[in-house]
């Protein structure tokens, strides 16, 4: 059983993500996904919406940016 915790900060204005905070023992793994939306300027909303598989580790960055689009 994988524990940790994922917490995605987005601007409340535009959507953009600003930062996530990944702490757990496979946090390489999950860090790209952010990283890109980063640099692309997506907003949170955009990737919230889309599947992600169920249930691996990608699921708990949906939760944190489903989160963080309010």
């Amino acid at each position: 059983m994988e524990v940790g915790h994922v917490k995605c900060v987005a601007d409340a204005k535009t959507g953009e993500l600003l930062g996530c905070h990944i702490v757990s023992e496979t946090a390489g793994d999950m860090i790209h996904e952010a990283v890109a939306m980063m640099v692309a300027h997506t907003p949170v909303k955009a990737v919230a919406k889309a599947i992600h598989a169920y249930p691996t580790l990608s699921a708990l960055m949906r939760a944190a940016l489903k989160e963080a689009a309010g």
